[in-house]
């Protein structure tokens, strides 16, 4: 079996703050603190993204209600569960 790759800083850290046994409130608000900076970090990069691109807040808010996904289907030829069959 190959070596795991050793773990990142990030992981460490977590690791160090797991081993504490928080009260439910507290672990909520870590929970929620590490949501937000993700969600803050994925916005500022979708807004670089938009701004590279000269993409304007109308042509953002089309896409979030553009539906692009592709049709899926399982090896059988059935429609995936959820899809409707032609």
């Amino acid at each position: 079996m190959p070596a795991a790759p050793p773990l990142t800083n990030l992981q460490r850290e977590l690791l160090d703050l797991f081993a504490l046994d928080l009260p439910e409130d507290e672990l909520r608000e870590v929970k929620r603190l590490l949501a937000r900076h993700f969600a803050e970090k994925a916005t500022a990069g979708f807004d670089a993204f938009a701004d590279e691109h000269g993409l304007s807040p109308e042509d953002t808010d089309r896409w979030a209600y553009e539906h692009r996904r592709a049709s899926t289907s399982y090896g059988d030829g059935a429609p995936a569960p959820g899809e409707h069959g032609s």
